[in-house]
């Protein structure tokens, strides 16, 4: 698949396209959109932004981060239900849908952390925190996780560092430092 094109599932599903990232030779892509529906998945009620929703196209379901939540609906907007509550900022979240988990970043002025749960919201952990000793503004910005090799790989723009670990937080490895 080339740079740019959508990834369209069947008509009633959604459109998968913009942000894309190359992870192995392959096109990753970062926001989603109705194709055919045209509707709105979800509003958030605080001015708290909406974080990165991702799609688990096995189950039927959207994820993402609102209000201090991790939220899930099915794809048309429906059967909405919080999975995991008590996250500061939720930014950024990535499946692991065979093994049934659930990552995130954690992004606020007193928090900086990956964060992982079983997809019902159990088992909530901490598997690497970066919160600063001072109250300043997050640092951790993005998140890809790779369970085909065992990886969550996040962005910090405080250190100007992408930072890999295994998939329970183990061997923390900068794979690329900023310079200037």
């Amino acid at each position: 698949q080339r740079r740019g094109d959508p990834v369209i599932g069947r008509r009633d599903r959604l459109w998968i396209s913009s942000k894309k990232l190359l992870v192995r030779k392959r096109w990753v892509a970062f926001t989603i959109f109705t194709l055919s529906l045209g509707l709105t998945i979800f509003t958030a009620t605080t001015s708290d932004p909406v974080g990165s929703p991702r799609v688990d196209a096995t189950n039927g379901h959207v994820y993402f981060g609102a209000e201090g939540e991790i939220k899930r609906s099915d794809l048309d907007g429906s059967n909405r239900k919080t999975i995991v509550r008590g996250i500061s900022q939720p930014r950024a979240i990535g499946l692991d849908i065979a093994t049934g988990h659930i990552y995130w970043l954690d992004a606020d002025t007193i928090s900086d952390y990956v964060g992982r749960a079983r997809l019902d919201g159990s088992s909530f952990t901490v598997i690497h925190d970066v919160s600063p000793n001072v109250v300043q503004s997050p640092g951790l910005i993005d998140m890809l996780v790779d369970p085909g090799d065992g990886y969550v790989f996040f962005a910090d723009e405080l250190t100007g560092q992408i930072t890999r670990l295994g998939m329970a937080g183990e061997s923390p490895t900068p794979i690329h430092t900023s310079v200037g």
